[in-house]
């Protein structure tokens, strides 16, 4: 296999839970994963009149899950949920994938892994005074309940667990900064971007980046990046990891 990564030194941005995937891909394109994560969560209990709701079989029509992180935070406290007639909607493959593996049926999954898109091709399939439950954490963005409350349907959302910066990543990754031992940027959501950049600013480290390369794996990470005057040198156009990952070993290939 051709290794159009060998010998760059890339920031893995998830979770330890989260990296083994994205560490595994850039490793077989013979990068060096350099895991620092920027974001950790914390369960946020579901409650109480919510999880009646959740286990009455007729209550809701659909679910909405929107992250992968979100399904876990569901089921951990909701162990003996029946999907039964409720039907789900997933945002991204990760998180139809979580759903599966808790033996939950995925009814609707957008051509593109964005909330506008997901909007647009679901509103044709939601009915009047359907109830929706949108699961989310505490970053998520509201599009999907403001955009979703404008129907007729019964719109609800609950955040399910907190996302937030690993203290003890600061330091790792400002050192890493400064001694230049960071070639490419991986970001795969907004708040990795905000994470990073609380480090930048504090410490004063914008010279660090103008060698580096930024990869962005969607359009709202990237407008993101755009915020803080950063330009992504990669996004894919399938919003996942291993695309990711497929477009930056073809962005290397190619200069």
């Amino acid at each position: 296999m051709d290794e159009p990564l060998k010998g760059k030194r890339i920031l893995i941005p998830r979770s330890k839970k989260q990296a083994a995937s994205l560490v595994k891909k850039v490793e077989a394109y013979g990068g060096i994963a350099i895991e620092i994560p920027l974001l950790a969560f914390k369960d946020v209990a579901i409650p109480l009149d919510v999880q009646r709701k959740c286990t009455e079989a007729s209550y809701y029509e659909w679910f909405v899950f929107t992250s992968s992180n979100g399904v876990r935070a569901f089921f951990q406290q909701l162990p003996n949920f029946q999907q039964k007639t409720i039907k789900i909607a997933a945002i991204g493959e990760k998180t139809t994938k979580a759903l599966r593996e808790y033996g939950i049926s995925v009814h609707f999954i957008p051509s593109e892994y964005v909330a506008e898109t997901f909007v647009e091709e679901f509103l044709p399939v939601l009915k009047s005074n359907d109830k929706v439950l949108i699961v989310k954490g505490n970053l998520a963005r509201d599009y999907l309940y403001t955009t979703l409350k404008t129907t007729q349907s019964q719109i609800e959302e609950i955040i399910v667990y907190k996302t937030y910066f690993p203290q003890e990543s600061e330091e790792l990754l400002s050192k890493k900064l400064v001694a230049h031992k960071l070639d490419v940027l991986i970001f795969t959501s907004a708040s990795t971007v905000d994470h990073f950049m609380f480090v930048i600013d504090k410490y004063k480290l914008h010279h660090q980046l103008k060698d580096c390369t930024i990869v962005s794996i969607g359009p709202v990470t990237k407008d993101r990046l755009s915020y803080y005057q950063l330009e992504a040198d990669v996004m894919p156009n399938n919003y996942t990891v291993d695309s990711m990952i497929e477009s930056l070993g073809s962005y290397f290939t190619m200069k």
